[in-house]
């Protein structure tokens, strides 16, 4: 059948392809191999093949013109692609193994078309494999150079070799044994492919064997030998009633019948394994796993003919067991002819056995054999307790004997073949020789206790009679429905009955042990079969074309496949996190973004599964509770807790977790406990302003200003300011002029977050992170709560003569409502930074900017100098209505916001819409409010330092051009029930803290300002020194009040 004309030249398309990518990558090796390995080479050569794959292909005529640089990949993004890309293509086009598979995928490409006859004539010859669930097979076959040639044979004459190698009607021995294992007597024929190879379901049993290694612990090990003795299926199996009976329907004896199945594994004096040629291990050895191994096809052909071609013999408890759970289902589907071997000495015929057995028959109710024809069943004693059973009439009473064999085991087997080998025409259950007109009788009595077979069976001294299954209506001897068929036809199968055949030949089976232990699982049999089927591939070769095509699959997924294929956003970012994980690392994440807002609108995709808003109403959408909606939880890969670490307040994901430590720490922000703190604050604000005197008094006199970096006094400042108010002592920061210890590990950790979460979207690297941790690292790590834990704990033994935010916490510690002791020590870990460095950062970027801009600093001035005649009557309530004050710090809150990027929060499944755009449930969701206040569309002059945007008039004025600014996009301390708990002791420290200094000094700037928009930020933004000029203000510059 001929394909399709869209596929046709799509097959066309792939096979030029491959062509000249084979031809260039050989060329290109070639050249390449005397070259040194450095990062220019690879370039270079991948350069040279590049050029060198193009004019192939338009010799080709695969396509017009290739471009070499697609034209919409930026350069930005170009370069990091270009390197990945060198590197990956180095690998793929540079080793020989690959050019070998890509030739694999290039003829089986040429034999698309031939494949689909093929298989059409397959399937009349060769037994088909089934499509069991849970068991792989490929969709695709690489044939191997070594066996190509062989499958370009017509799939009947393959299908004869296989078989005269493979099949022929052989009875092959399978077992499954916990013993020893076994010493390699001839390595190099033991590792040789003709000979089996290394596969352990092809080793020789013996008896007495002086090749077991005693010395190592017993183990599950698979054995399997063709069986040596004369065939008992050389002559034809009688199948059907009319080659059996006479007209009479009596049953005559038959020197055709087939024998019993025996134990017979190279027992001595039972098996001519010396007369057989060869030498040990190889000589009982099919051979085949040599072919197995080949290549998939070779395997699919080759376990076909193996399974379907030649009987099975198996008599293994442990194997019989489970082998429905041991062996491949494609094994039980391809079985036409099994042997079985069931010693009786070891069923045990009680109430527990017949309710096992039929739970078992329940369920087996699919069919586990559909393919059989031909079962043998045999039932033997044990020499050792010949009368266990009651085979013996002497010793059991003859009701007994019938409650045993009639009750329990051929009914067994009646259900058992109906429902686990329904297409079984020829069936022959062998007994060990008892009483045979006994048995005769016991056999074909019926259900209802009346035996009808005496008087038909008198006489009759045959080995072998039927048994039809009591529960059906079935073609028996003496039925009419025989001489009812036409005549020269073939009477229907047997399929409700059976044979049952008895023997007076010894069994020769050998007396199993109670397994020591249990069965192992499937995986650990099916393990040669899986290498099998990919060994064409070498192993490294396999692992590298995953490499590689697994992100190119997922990159194609991410583009156009993936819910968020529609959401506008950069190419790179959208097909993969590592742009969104090289910017992160670097610190420009808030400023990329910016960039890709611009480009893309308010609404950007910066990851496959992340989405990031600039636009005002997202705040409400994300953050806070809306009726009919899942609050959007946060992402656990920022917010994953330590392991052994509680939740704090600001890590907590659960709502539950989070509220009642928010509960238990509100009582410590409310303006009330902020007016009886603010003496905490004035302490540590006039301590500043001294120390910072004393360092400009320090200054020459010839020096007209002192140059002072005020980025650590800030931080100097409201690390004491939290420290005294948080653990009832300062850190003592403004006293030493440096930082605490503690302090300065702090903000590493800080950053060290950002290495964190940028490996916790890989959960490998991760893994590799943690253990490549140093020790020294890790202690210092250990060091860093262990001084939170002493500071809480000194806390906890003091009594304070006022009220700080322990003393409200200790309250409901370790109650219902309260937070429990490990819960204070990691919240207040993360709030002595969230309270300190947030604060110091607005301050310093607010200076800043009042610097650069010295008339907005004029203003400032004024106002502050005309309501205080001295430092010492500056007090929070009537800074908080000075309205210049409050639009310089909101002013510096918008161009320098604390957390420029607000961390993501998870869509609740099954998804929700945030400003009107549907995301389904586990998308990432983001607000940039680095970008959103410096957008055009939200303010006016959005990068101009203009405090006047915030004064009343500027809201009620229609004339004024900030009128339309949408102020309510300003939220620096979030909203909803997450929002920050100090933002009232925030705005309070930066009013004071701001205050004091304009009224104590001038300022100038001291060189070249800097730009705020230049800090790189993890997580925090990590600021750079803020130089100012200054002095003291003296008597003259302060104007009197009024």
């Amino acid at each position: 059948m001929a394909p399709n004309g869209s596929a046709h030249r799509l097959q066309r398309f792939l096979m030029q392809l491959l062509e000249a990518v084979i031809e260039t990558s050989e060329d290109g090796l070639e050249d390449f191999r005397d070259e040194a390995l450095n990062p220019l080479t690879i370039i270079v050569w991948l350069k040279k093949a590049g050029r060198s794959l193009r004019n192939r292909m338009k010799k080709r005529g695969v396509v017009r013109s290739i471009p070499l640089v697609p034209p919409m990949v930026s350069l930005p993004v170009l370069i990091p692609l270009a390197w990945l890309a060198a590197f990956f293509g180095f690998l793929l086009l540079s080793s020989p193994a690959v050019i070998g598979f890509l030739k694999s995928l290039l003829s089986y490409l040429e034999r698309g078309i031939q494949k689909k006859q093929d298989i059409a004539f397959r399937e009349q010859f060769f037994l088909p494999m089934r499509k069991a669930s849970g068991i792989h097979k490929p969709k695709m076959v690489f044939e191997s150079p070594r066996t190509n040639r062989f499958f370009l044979l017509p799939p009947e004459l393959r299908y004869q070799i296989l078989n005269e190698a493979f099949g022929g009607g052989r009875t092959l021995h399978m077992s499954l044994e916990f013993q020893y294992p076994y010493y390699l007597a001839n390595i190099e024929r033991y590792n040789d492919p003709r000979f089996g190879c290394h596969a352990k379901i092809e080793r020789l049993v013996t008896v007495n064997n002086s090749h077991l290694q005693t010395n190592k612990p017993k183990q599950w090990v698979w054995f399997g030998c063709v069986c040596h003795r004369s065939s008992c299926h050389a002559s034809k199996t009688a199948r059907y009633l009319d080659k059996f009976g006479d007209k009479n329907g009596m049953l005559s004896r038959d020197s055709d019948a087939p024998c019993e199945p025996k134990d017979d594994r190279c027992l001595e004096g039972v098996a001519r394994c010396k007369q057989w040629p060869g030498t040990w291990p190889d000589k009982c050895q099919i051979g085949i796993f040599g072919w197995l191994l080949t290549c998939r096809r070779a395997y699919s052909e080759g376990f076909s003919v193996l399974y379907g071609n030649n009987t099975i013999n198996i008599a293994s408890p442990a194997l019989l067991r489970s082998i429905q759970d041991v062996l491949p289902r494609e094994a039980l589907f391809c079985m036409t002819s099994l042997e079985l071997v069931f010693d009786l000495d070891r069923v045990p015929f009680d109430e527990a056995f017949r309710t096992t057995s039929k739970k078992r028959a329940r369920e087996h109710s699919s069919p586990l054999f559909p393919s059989m024809a031909n079962l043998r069943v045999a039932f033997s004693k044990s020499s050792r307790n010949a009368s266990s059973l009651g085979l013996d009439r002497n010793d059991l009473h003859w009701t007994e004997i019938k409650k045993a064999l009639l009750g329990q085991l051929f009914p067994m087997i009646d259900d058992f073949l109906e429902r686990v080998f329904p297409s079984t025409t020829d069936v022959v259950i062998s007994c060990p020789s008892w009483n045979w007109y006994s048995a005769i009788d016991l056999v074909l009595i019926d259900q209802q206790g009346k035996d009808t077979s005496k008087a038909q069976h008198s006489g009759f001294k045959g080995t072998k009679f039927w048994r039809q299954s009591p529960a059906h209506e079935v073609i028996s001897p003496g039925n009419g429905n025989v001489q009812a068929l036409e005549e020269g036809t073939q009477p229907k199968p047997l399929r409700t009955g059976f044979w049952v055949h008895s023997s007076d030949r010894p069994m020769h089976t050998r007396s199993w042990r109670a397994t020591e232990a249990p069965v192992p699982p499937m995986r650990a049999f099916s393990m040669p079969v899986s290498e099998a089927m990919y060994s064409l591939v070498s192993r490294w070769t396999t692992v590298l074309a995953l490499v590689i095509t697994y992100p190119i699959i997922r990159i194609i997924y991410n583009l156009y496949f993936h819910p968020l294929a529609k959401v506008p956003g950069a190419t790179a970012w959208s097909a993969s996190r590592l742009p969104f994980i090289l910017a992160l690392l670097r610190g420009t994440i808030v400023h990329d973004f910016q960039d890709l807002h611009r480009r893309y609108g308010p609404v950007l995709r910066i990851a496959p599964d992340e989405v990031t808003f600039a636009q005002p109403d997202a705040w409400a959408d994300i953050f806070q509770l809306r009726p009919g909606h899942e609050q959007f939880l946060k992402d656990p890969i920022w917010w994953k807790r330590q392991p052994g670490k509680p939740d704090s307040l600001i890590s907590a994901i659960d709502p539950d977790s989070h509220a009642r430590i928010r509960k238990a720490l509100a009582p410590a922000f409310t303006p009330r406990a902020l007016r009886s703190q603010e003496h905490v604050l004035y302490r540590y604000v006039n301590l500043l302003v001294e120390r910072l005197q004393e360092t400009v008094r320090a200054q020459p006199q010839e020096a007209e200003h002192a140059v002072v970096d005020m980025s650590p006094w800030f931080n100097f400042t409201t690390f004491d300011i939290f420290g005294d108010l948080g653990y009832g002592e300062s850190f003592d920061c403004l006293q030493n002029s440096r930082y605490h210890p503690w302090i300065s590990l702090l903000f590493n950790s800080v950053k060290a977050a950002s290495y964190v979460a940028a490996a916790r979207y890989y959960p490998v690297v991760e893994y590799l992170l943690l253990k490549c941790i140093p020790a020294s690292l890790q202690k210092m790590a250990d060091d860093h709560y262990r001084q939170i834990v002493d500071k809480v704990d000194r806390r906890f033994n003091w009594e304070l003569d006022r009220p700080d935010i322990m003393s409200h916490v200790m309250r409901t510690k370790d109650e219902p409502e309260g937070m429990t002791t490990d819960q204070i020590y990691s919240t207040f870990m993360v709030l002595t930074t969230a309270g300190s460095e947030t604060t110091a950062t607005v301050l310093s970027g607010t200076l800043n900017y009042l610097i650069g801009n010295q008339d907005k600093l004029r203003k400032l001035e004024s106002e502050i100098l005309g309501a205080f005649q001295s430092r010492e009557v500056i007090k929070s309530n009537t800074l908080k209505d000075l309205p210049y004050l409050n639009a310089v710090i909101r002013e510096g809150l918008r161009l320098c916001p604390p957390i420029p990027w607000v961390l993501p929060r998870k869509v609740p499944p099954p998804g929700d819409t945030v400003c009107g755009v549907w995301l389904p449930g586990g998308t990432s969701v983001s607000i940039q409010a680095y970008t959103m206040n410096r957008d055009p569309q939200y303010f006016h002059s959005p990068t101009s330092f203009v405090p006047e945007r915030w004064l009343p008039e500027a809201t009620t004025d229609g004339n004024s051009v900030f009128y339309k600014d949408q102020r309510h996009g300003l939220q620096p301390f979030s909203v909803g029930p997450r929002n920050c708990m100090g933002q009232h002791l925030a705005m309070a420290e930066m009013r004071l803290i701001l205050a004091s200094l304009i009224w104590t000094f001038e300022f100038q700037p001291a060189g070249q300002q800097l730009r705020w928009e230049d800090l790189r930020t993890f997580l925090l933004v990590e600021k750079k020194p803020i130089n100012v000029r200054m002095k003291l203000r003296g008597p003259s510059s302060r104007p009197s009040a009024v």
